[in-house]
């Protein structure tokens, strides 16, 4: 990828990562800021309206005391003379007390006297149903109202009377109930008075110019979970009220005021709703920003690319240039960038390097043509490109010949295989290392230790291999003799102890997953001491190579047979079940009962005794069934010259006798 375009990307990566970053905190700051604004101004805006209501009952209840605490309208509650009602309370009187109805009840709470004035059905604010069909209706509807509310009879605990917001269907209105009593507010109560006013269009018009808010009136009822209380207390009257949870729009806010009766039951709920200046004109300002923001942006990025352009990358491409041109001939040209910047350092360590690499290359290859390693060269088909003369003699070819050929001709078949699998690994990995034999033209043979490396270009292209070569002969005869000593024992060649634990151990697994048998027989030869006493050791140790001789007949692999040490030994036979074992014992109590010849002395009395145990008839573990067949051989041993099968801690099964 150019420069350029991944420097375009990763600062336009950059710029949009701190733009948005920006733009959140934004979103999550200022703008959160403006709209808490709002909200407090809807909130102002609720309690404003609910004190304006407050102040709205204040003047009811006024208006009710002054009413009920009247000589004259005691006197009518005692004599029911309708003159006063005639004289008193015409419509122009209830206009002027912007109330639509005046009601007399007697302390039975039956209707006295009455006077009403009527509003237009339509200008009724209702909960989206039906308007009452005429003026009796409403009527009717507002005496049936005020008689389930039990407005129309006195409270004994109530003296200066109620004020109500009531609400019922397609009825809402704001009532004032108060008790008939003297001038003077003692004595008994004579009934009650009960005014009001119905919920219209221009009533709430009124409120909406006062509070500078759009509300209306609301069916909906609210949840106590996101609720705000309210309270207004003044003059002895209090009221309360439930603020609900604000929601949003794009535009606007909105949320519902409940007026709480004496109960605290819920009544009127009015819909605030009021826009969102302060978050509109704060998003406006914010996108005007982020437009400006952007554009200088952009403006500052051309001239600073253009800049780049001129200053950087035309240099970094004629360095590149220069750079590229360079071929593998014997002289290496310098670059011409004389700058004193970063890129004209740069052009400077870069001729120091290629001054310091013709001489590297110089030494490399003298290094090379005395090294006593092979050194070699591949290209991607896998033909010796370069060699040096080490490479040659471990090869027994001369450097001509290995010139230009594949390595598949230099190889064997089986070798080549692996050789291509390795180069095969080696383009994932990188290197590799691995020893194998080697047969010369001339016959002679040796074991080559080989380091194999991927050599790619600047770009992680395949450009080849290289490698080192080495005669490891010496090295890898030495280790294999250790090797020998760790697990032979050198008296008879056979395996030892260290050996036999092993194998015991990766055969029981083996059985145990292949479910097949594995049987341990633990030789013991009896009267060995007598031969050490009589003969001396070195007969005794004549006669071991005897038997371990003699047993390598009888045994099909040699291997499965271990000295332990003395005069013990032991078999592992894989896939043998205790028949099979069995008759093998036989087979070598018969070959050991033969005389033995140890130097002119003849020996005819050494027998064995064996002791047979199989997995996992009679143990599971490697050292249960050594256990279970040392004492089985014990057995054995009692009888002298037989075998025994373990048969548990109570009998043994007698092999045959010789």
């Amino acid at each position: 990828m150019p420069i350029r375009l991944r420097l375009l990307i990763h600062y336009a990566l950059l710029t949009l990562a701190s733009l948005t970053g920006i733009w959140w905190l934004s979103q999550n700051l200022l703008l959160q800021r403006f709209d808490q604004l709002d909200a407090m101004q809807l909130a102002e805006t609720a309690h404003k309206l609910h004190r304006q209501w407050h102040q709205e009952m204040l003047h009811y209840r006024a208006i009710g005391q002054d009413w009920a605490w009247w000589d004259d309208s005691y006197a009518f509650i005692q004599d029911g003379n309708q003159a006063f009602i005639r004289s008193n309370l015409d419509e122009q009187a209830l206009d002027n007390l912007r109330l639509h109805f005046i009601l007399f009840y007697d302390p039975q709470g039956r209707l006295l006297g009455q006077r009403w004035r009527m509003p237009e059905m339509a200008s009724l604010q209702i909960f989206h149903t039906q308007p009452p069909a005429s003026a009796q209706e409403l009527k009717e509807q507002t005496l049936a109202l005020l008689r389930e509310r039990g407005l129309n009879l006195a409270d004994p605990g109530s003296r200066n009377g109620r004020v109500e917001t009531l609400s019922q269907v397609n009825l809402a209105l704001l009532v004032s109930a108060t008790p008939i009593l003297p001038s003077s507010a003692q004595g008994e109560s004579r009934g009650m008075l009960v005014m009001g006013s119905y919920f219209t269009r221009e009533l709430l018009s009124a409120q909406q110019n006062q509070v500078i808010a759009r509300f209306h009136l609301s069916s909906e009822e609210l949840h106590s979970s996101a609720q705000q209380q309210l309270e207004v207390s003044y003059n002895a009257l209090t009221s309360h009220a439930l603020l609900g949870p604000r929601r949003l729009d794009e535009q606007h806010q909105y949320s519902e005021l409940t007026l709480l009766d004496r109960q605290g039951q819920p009544g009127l709920t009015f819909h605030l709703e009021r826009e969102r200046p302060n978050y509109l004109q704060g998003q406006q300002t914010i996108n005007l920003f982020f437009g400006a923001t952007l554009l200088i942006i952009l403006l500052s990025s051309a001239l600073a690319f253009a800049v780049f352009e001129y200053w950087v990358l035309r240099r970094l491409a004629r360095l590149n240039l220069e750079i590229s041109g360079i071929d593998g001939s014997q002289y290496l040209p310098r670059l011409s960038d004389q700058g004193h910047d970063e890129i004209g350092q740069l052009s400077q360590e870069l001729n120091g390097m290629l001054e310091r690499l013709s001489r590297s290359e110089s030494r490399d290859k003298l290094i090379l043509q005395h090294i006593e390693d092979g050194y070699f060269e591949l290209n991607r088909k896998g033909q010796v490109v370069d060699a040096n003369p080490a490479l040659a003699r471990l090869l027994g070819l001369p450097v001509e010949m290995l010139l230009g050929r594949s390595y598949s001709e230099l190889l064997g078949e089986a070798d080549t295989l692996r050789a291509r699998n390795l180069f095969k690994e080696r383009l994932q990995a990188g290197s590799s290392h691995f020893s194998a034999p080697f047969r010369r033209p001339d016959g002679s043979g040796g074991h080559l230790d080989t380091h194999v490396s991927v050599l790619r270009d600047n770009r992680g292209r395949l450009l080849g291999y290289n490698g080192i070569l080495r005669d490891v002969s010496a090295q890898l005869d030495y280790q294999n003799r250790l090797l020998d000593m760790a697990y032979r024992d050198p008296l008879t060649q056979l395996g030892n102890r260290k050996a036999f634990a092993e194998q015991l151990q990766h055969l029981l697994g083996d059985s145990v997953r292949r479910a097949q048998p594995l049987a341990l027989l633990y030789l013991d030869l009896d009267r060995f001491k007598e031969v050490n006493d009589s003969l001396g050791h070195d007969c005794g140790d004549l006669l071991l190579q005897g038997i371990a001789e003699r047993m390598r007949k009888v045994v099909r692999g040699p291997d499965q047979i271990y000295r332990l040490g003395g005069d013990e030994f032991t078999l592992l036979l894989p896939d043998t079940p205790a028949n099979a074992a069995q008759r093998l014992a036989a087979r070598l109590l018969q070959e050991l009962a033969a005389p033995f010849q140890l130097n002119g002395h003849p020996v005819d009395y050494i027998t064995c005794s064996i002791g047979i145990a199989v997995s996992p008839e009679h143990a599971e573990d490697s050292e249960s069934l050594i256990r279970a067949a040392d004492q089985a051989m014990y057995q054995a041993k009692k009888q002298r010259n037989s075998a025994c099968l373990y048969n548990g801690p109570r009998l043994f099964e007698e092999g045959q006798s010789q």
